[in-house]
Formats: structure tokens, sequence, C-alpha cells
């Protein structure tokens, strides 16, 4: 047996224990919940072990003693460099060839494998990111710690969060138009604001005690942002229907549906930024056919003026 097989050894032994594992615990009779908290932790540990034997089959990366680019440069064949890479089974050690120098070389192995910048796979950086749209950045960290054994740190949390953020906008200009007979009768456009305080950074001077000046804000403040653009039908009702509570229940269940929904959120200075968004939005989805265009907000005035 080639010595790099020890993984698919490791891994066939893992599984065994699993299933003695099972065997023992028909006997001794446990809590289910406690079988399958042990289950999963194994089942963690296996396929950290799967990945580990995953990346000896593809080997270092080897594309003999020099490597041709696209410009006609040719690289020669440096030594073997490690990196780490955290997946969501645990971390593991991947070994490859440089060509090149190491600083600014070539890693075929990392383009084959599609790698991330940074050691966190893009799979445990998704899973990350979804806990962040719910939670403050330490609470998802403590629940990626709690359900896989590991975490990502705050300060990883939020690099990350603000790197994918930087992606938005160029992946939406990319996004087509919906096409024009795809869209309903009426173009709707909707935003609403929210301010939030913004913590005062480590080492800056409290203002407490001090008289504001005229128009200051007691605290910093950023403006939480939602905005939506969407086309649909309209929705005839009478009067008894929109003031009566069961009709009017009756009637929701027949509420049309938005077409091509595209929402926006953003933490911003000022709302200028979003309303020439959702301005150009509704200019480009007017063509080739205008449509009327409902704006929906609050009562806010400089949401209106906007």
């Amino acid at each position: 047996m080639k010595d790099m097989d020890w993984t698919v050894v490791d891994a066939r032994n893992q599984f065994e224990g699993l299933l003695d594992y099972i065997e023992q615990a028909a006997q001794d009779e446990p809590p289910l919940h406690e079988v399958e908290r042990s289950l999963f932790r194994s089942l963690l540990a296996l396929g950290r072990t799967l990945l580990m034997c995953f990346l000896q089959k593809k080997g270092l990366g080897d594309c003999g003693r020099s490597l041709r680019l696209a410009d006609g440069q040719v690289l020669l064949r440096g030594e073997v460099v490690s990196r780490a890479y955290r997946s969501i089974f645990g971390e593991v050690t991947i070994d490859r060839y440089v060509y090149g120098s190491c600083e600014e070389g070539q890693v075929p192995l990392d383009a084959t494998l599609n790698l991330p910048e940074w050691k966190y796979s893009y799979l445990l950086q998704e899973w990350g990111l979804a806990f962040t749209c719910k939670e403050a950045f330490a609470e998802a960290g403590q629940t990626l710690e709690q359900i896989l054994g590991l975490g990502l740190a705050v300060g990883t949390l939020e690099r990350v969060s603000k790197k994918v953020a930087g992606r938005v906008w160029p992946y939406r200009k990319q996004q087509p138009l919906p096409k024009a007979s795809e869209e309903a009768a009426f173009l709707v456009a909707t935003v609403d604001c929210k301010g939030i305080p913004l913590a005062r950074e480590k080492g800056t001077p409290s203002k407490q005690g001090t008289r504001r000046k005229k128009g200051e804000q007691r605290t910093k403040k950023k403006m939480a942002c939602v905005g939506a653009v969407y086309s649909i039908e309209p929705f005839k009702r009478t009067p008894e229907q929109i003031l009566d509570e069961v009709p009017r229940n009756t009637a929701a269940a027949q509420r049309p549906s938005p077409y091509h929904k595209r929402v926006q959120a953003e933490l911003l200075d000022d709302k200028d930024s979003l309303f020439k968004s959702l301005a150009e939005q509704t200019h480009q989805r007017q063509s080739p056919v205008p449509k009327p265009v409902i704006f929906l907000s609050d009562g806010e005035r400089v949401l209106r003026k906007l």
C-alpha cells in the first residue's frame, strides 16, 4: 500500500469505530440526544480525514520542471510550500508546489482547488455570514463554535463581511434587467431608514457635559436603509374591504405578489446614494413602455423630499 493511502485506512478505521459505537450504545441505552451529539462530533472528525484524503489524492500540483504562462513567461518549479485551510470539519494543511518566487509566483494547485485568499474555506465563510445576518459578530462566532467545535473571531467575521459586501454592487451591475414582458402594470419603489447610534471608538474623548453646537447630535449616527424596486398588478378592493377587518383579511389572501423584487440594504452616512440607486433602477425598468410609479415610505419629510 502506498504511503499516501494512510488517510484512507484512517477513514475506514474511523467509520468502523462509528459502527462499533452504535453497537455498544444500543446495549448501554444512553439518551438519544447524547448518541446524536457523539455521532455528529465523530462525523466531523471523519469529514476532516476524508478531506485530507482528497487533498493527498490531488497531489502537490506538479506541472513539471517549468510552467509556461499565457503571456509566454516561463516559471521554474520551486519548493513545496504549506498553507493552512480551515474547513467546517477543522483545519488541515495543504502542501503544494510554487512556480517562481514564493512571494509572486504561481501555485497551480491553488487555482485548481479554487482556494480562498484567506485560510477560511468559502463554506465556512458562507455559514459565518449567514449567522451574522441575524446575530452580532461575537454571537455568530459563538454559534459556529457551539455547532462545529471551531469558530471565527469577531475581527475575521468583520473582514469577511466587508470583503463580501464590496462584491455586491459589481454583482448587481451584472444582473440583467427583467424582461418587459415579465413586468406587471405598476412599478413600486419603497424605502425605510433608521438612524443607528455609533459606539465611540477607544481613545476618543467623551463629549459628555460639553455644550453641543447648533444641529449637532448627542451621538454620531449612520442610517440603516432598506430599499426595493418591483412591479405589481393592481389590487382592486371596495372601501368596505379596506376598512372592515374580516373582509380585509379575506382579500389579503388574494393580494398579488411582486414581480422581480430587488432589495438592497446599506449602512450610510446619508440617504442620497440609496435614492439615486432606486431612481436608476426605476428609470431602467420603465423601458420600453413607461409605467405608473408608486413610491411607498413612512411620513418622514426627508424621504418624501428625496
